[in-house]
Formats: structure tokens, C-alpha cells, sequence
């Protein structure tokens, strides 16, 4: 699963989880009912003048603050997300959010208040890196060890960000349990890193986001429910996202090693996310066949949003929208599209997804033959009369073709027929003949075979019509037939919508040799004809 690297970048994911760690500890007990939530995330992808821009940090903010606030229990308006801040924009949130909270705790004694403080971006050995500023990781720390809040939760996704847990005992981060001693809850300070000090972290270009982001908000969603009680406990969404993690980037450069290092007291079950709650704007994909899934927003196209293997059955809650789900078969690709429609269940099964053979999905080097695919041809078009004052000529074609990945063959009928009127006489032409056309592709913007996207080819054709030719005078004329042959050349444009229609517009200029009679003299000649073509193909089989 390893797609383009940008070297430091941050794992936003092991933070949300403790992020709604802290969240849930708070949301899972009858006794944390007045604790108030707070957060403030922040994602930034330009760091110093000589880090190398990332392209998903702010955009991994805007996720998990959308989590926070609809799955997190973290209310709009004690929700602070800055984008592309610098230093004194981040340390000026902080300092609003603590008047905030200190506010709240003078008017409700008895409340208890988290706080939450996410970044996303670059970082130093010495502190973060946002848009050429630096805030230390000494001055960050001693400003949230001053917030009035209860519970401090401190998130950094970023390179080398473990540097600023390993004053505190930090530790690289393996599957862990919590033990009685060492529940969640209560005071205290968290800090966690997507990073161990010294080590980079990677952003994925296939998942348009972090690796340990991507598992971890899965997770969340549902996938790390092992118990099947429609809620995802701290131990789930963890084991769950590192397990995800350690093998994404097992294939990557470098692998990733979360740190952690806290201060807490409490024993409260750490649930993090609930999946039975009522959504506003989210639904439930649940999946009922086991196998592995992958599946993409918007179309197969848009980006992945899961990535999992399925024993049971497995509920997602997802933003509502259009989404493409492919399940990995032996003999085929299983597919369905659909559509998840906010506090409602969307259960898919066998007979939802349709089969798609791998050949349609990607082919492998060295792997056997290449693909070939069989498919019938249907067009119109215009031509340009093929004899001066003949008329344009309006074409239908019928045909078959073969096509591989970089060419393919095509033979068609066509039938014409042109009309026009010189002085008092009436010319009808009607013409029948056949053409075939070996094309190669030379641009395409699909990334696998039988995507869809945009095709450009070059052809090269030859043909032979009969052309024949009827008029009406005052003084009788005899109607003529004749053969042409012809060659060319053809530029085609192919939109493929799906890996079984397309449709295309052609353009060609053939150049005829035939026989013209012109008062009573008879000579070959050439003649340049220009062609005009809109048209569909159908892939009937491979």
C-alpha cells in the first residue's frame, strides 16, 4: 500500500485517538457527564524555507476536527482549527481557549473541563515549524502545563516529534493494555507524538492524508469495534491503528514509531467513539461477507477512506455521500456503487456488487499475456464531398474491434449518401464501403487499464467504397458506379466511462485515388477528403 513519500510528514493518527482518548474517558461514565470538551487543532503545511512543503497536513486537521465535533462530543464553538498559522497565530488561540476555560470553571465549580491541542505539520528538534516561525517545544509545554483545564492533551503529527516527550520517560509506542493502574481519566497531562525523536514520518499520496491517520480514523469509524458493541474502545482504535500502520509502512522508506508520555489518574473505560448514537450527518455502511475492502469516495477515482479485512460483519459510520466499495474475490474484483444517507444503514451484500475480472483491474509485468478485449463499434459523421459539387456526405458506421492496453484494430462498414443540385440537374450519391484502422494510444490519463478517464490515439486506415451516382435533368444522364480507395490518417479522443462503454470524437483526412469523368475524358485522380466522426464502443467480452 505504499504510495508517493514526502519525506517528514506526521501521523495525525495516533492522536485522534488519544485525542478522543481523553474525549471518551470523559464520555463513557454518568459521573464525567459535566466535564466540557475543548479542542484546538491546527494543521499547517509549509514549515521553514528549506523543509520541503507538505500537501496533507491541513487537510488531516480539517478531518479530525470534523470527528471531534461530530462523533467526539466536542461542541462547534469550543472548537478553534487554524489553517497555515505561524507561531504567535497558534500561541494566541491557546491563550484565548485557556481564558475560555478559566471562565467556565469560575461560573461552574463543580464542571470539569478537557483540553485538547492537536498539531499537524513540520517540526525540529527544538519545537514546531510553521510558515518560517518556530514555537519551542519548552515554551508549548510550560503553557499548557498553566491551563486551567483538568485533563491536557497534547498531539503533535510531525517529524521528529518525539523529541518533545524524551525529558518525560517517552517510549516508542507498542500494542499496549492498560492496566489498572494506569486508566486514563481524571488530572493530568498527555503528550502524544506521531514520531520517535530522530525519525521522520511520511504523508501517503494513495491515501491523500497520513498512514496512522488513516487507520486510526477507520478505526474509530467502526472498523476497530472487536466486540461488536457499537462502541470503539481506546485498546481497539489503538491496536487497531498501529497494527494498520506498522504494515503500510513496513513497505515504506522508513516505519513509524508513535511515542507517548503521561500523567494521568482515573480508571473510567476509555470509549472513544459511539456508533450507535443518532447522526446528523453521518450513515452506516455495514458490510456483511467477509473479505478485504477498499473504499473510495466519490468514485474509484476519489480518495480511499477504508482498507480493511472483514472476519464478521463490520459497521462503518461515514460522512454521508457517494461512495465506490471493491471487494477482493478469487476469481474477481467485486464492486458496488452507492450511497450513504445520513442516520440510516446501508448493508451490502453479494448481490449489491457486481463481478469484475482482474484483467479489467491491472495487469501485472510478466504475468501471462497482455489483456484483449473485444467490442462493437457504432458512429455518425460528416465527410466532405468526395467529388466537387457532389455535397457533403453524412456517414453511418458499423464495425467491430480489438484493443490492448497501447493499440487497437478496428474494421466498420459504413453507408453514405449526398445530394446536391448544379444548374438543373440533381446529383444523389449514395456510397457503401468498408475501412480498417489500427490506432495508438499516445496520451492517456487513466492510471490502470479499463478505468475511467480520457484516451488520445493515432490511426492509420485504409479503405474501398463504392460510390454511386444517379442524376436528374431535363436531358437524360446515365447513373455511374465506381470503386475508390483510399488511405489516411485519424486522431481520436476517447472518454472511457467504464471499464464496458466509451464513447469518442474523430477526426481524419483520407486521400482517395479514383476515376473522374469529366467531359468525356476519363483520368485517375487524388483527392484529400477531411472526415468528421462522433461515436460509441461497447466492450461485449475479453
Amino acid at each position: 500500500m505504499i504510495a508517493t513519500l514526502t519525506p517528514c510528514w506526521h501521523r495525525l493518527g495516533v492522536l485522534a485517538a488519544l485525542v478522543l482518548l481523553a474525549l471518551s474517558t470523559i464520555a463513557t461514565a454518568p459521573a464525567h457527564a459535566g466535564v466540557r470538551r475543548y479542542a484546538m487543532v491546527v494543521g499547517v503545511n509549509h514549515g521553514d524555507v528549506d523543509q520541503i512543503p507538505l500537501r496533507y497536513a491541513e487537510r488531516d486537521a480539517e478531518r479530525l476536527a470534523e470527528l471531534l465535533v461530530e462523533l467526539g462530543g466536542v461542541d462547534p464553538q469550543d472548537l478553534v482549527l487554524l489553517r497555515g498559522a505561524r507561531a504567535s497565530d497558534f500561541e494566541q488561540a491557546l491563550a484565548g481557549i485557556n481564558q475560555r476555560i478559566a471562565a467556565h470553571q469560575r461560573a461552574n465549580e463543580d464542571n470539569q473541563s478537557m483540553l485538547l491541542v492537536f498539531y499537524s505539520g513540520h517540526a525540529g528538534v527544538n519545537g514546531l515549524s510553521m510558515r518560517a516561525t518556530e514555537l519551542s517545544f519548552r515554551r508549548l509545554k510550560r503553557t499548557l502545563a498553566r491551563s486551567p483545564a483538568s485533563l491536557r492533551l497534547l498531539i503533535v503529527d510531525a517529524c521528529q516529534s518525539g523529541a518533545i516527550t524524551r525529558t518525560k520517560g517517552a517510549r516508542r509506542a507498542q500494542p499496549f493494555h492498560l492496566g489498572e493502574d494506569e486508566r486514563l481519566g481524571g488530572e493530568g497531562v498527555a503528550i502524544i507524538t506521531s514520531s520517535a525523536a530522530g525519525e521522520d514520518a511520511q504523508e501517503s499520496e494513495r491515501l491523500r492524508g497520513g498512514f496512522f491517520t488513516h487507520a486510526l480514523l477507520v478505526g474509530l469509524q467502526g472498523a476497530a469495534d472487536l466486540s461488536g458493541d457499537d462502541a470503539v474502545t481506546l485498546n481497539e482504535a489503538y491496536q487497531y491503528a498501529y497494527a494498520e500502520t506498522l504494515r503500510a509502512t513496513s513497505r515504506a522508506p522508513n516505519q513509524q514509531h508513535p511515542t507517548y508520555a503521561f500523567q494521568l489518574r482515573g480508571r473510567a473505560d476509555l470509549v472513544l467513539t459511539r456508533l450507535a448514537d443518532p447522526l446528523r450527518r453521518r450513515g452506516r455502511l455495514q458490510l456483511t461477507v467477509p473479505g478485504t475492502y477498499v473504499l473510495f469516495q466519490g468514485s474509484a477515482q476519489g480518495p480511499i477512506v477504508a482498507d480493511i479485512a472483514v472476519t464478521d460483519n463490520k459497521t462503518l459510520v461515514l460522512p454521508s455521500g457517494i461512495y465506490v466499495l471493491r471487494r477482493r474475490g478469487h476469481d474477481a474484483i467485486y464492486e458496488a456503487r452507492l450511497r450513504i444517507q445520513p442516520d440510516a444503514v446501508r448493508a451490502i451484500t453479494n448481490a449489491d456488487m457486481r463481478s469484475i475480472a482482474y484483467s479489467d483491474q491491472a495487469r501485472v509485468r510478466g504475468a501471462g499475456a497482455p489483456r484483449v478485449r473485444w467490442a462493437a463499434v457504432a458512429a455518425a459523421g460528416v465527410s466532405q464531398e468526395l467529388i466537387a459539387q457532389t455535397g457533403t456526405i453524412g456517414l453511418g458506421l458499423l464495425g467491430v474491434g480489438v484493443e490492448r492496453r497501447a493499440w487497437s484494430l478496428e474494421t466498420n462498414l459504413r453507408l453514405g449518401s449526398s445530394s446536391s443540385t448544379v444548374a438543373d440537374t440533381r446529383v444523389e450519391q449514395t456510397l457503401f464501403g468498408f475501412e480498417s484502422t489500427g490506432f495508438g494510444a499516445f496520451l492517456r490519463s487513466q492510471r490502470q487499464p479499463s478505468a475511467a478517464g480520457w484516451v488520445a490515439a493515432f490511426g492509420l486506415r485504409l479503405g474501398l467504397d463504392r460510390v454511386a451516382q444517379r442524376f436528374e435533368s431535363p436531358v437524360p444522364v446515365p447513373g455511374r458506379v465506381a470503386w475508390a480507395g483510399r488511405a489516411g490518417i485519424a486522431l481520436r479522443v476517447r472518454y472511457d466511462a467504464s471499464g464496458r462503454w466509451s464513447g469518442f470524437v474523430e477526426g481524419s483526412l483520407d486521400g482517395y485515388r479514383l476515376r473522374r469523368d469529366d467531359r468525356g475524358q476519363s483520368e485517375l485522380a487524388i483527392e484529400l477528403v477531411p472526415h468528421l466522426r462522433l461515436g460509441v464502443i461497447v466492450h461485449v467480452f475479453e
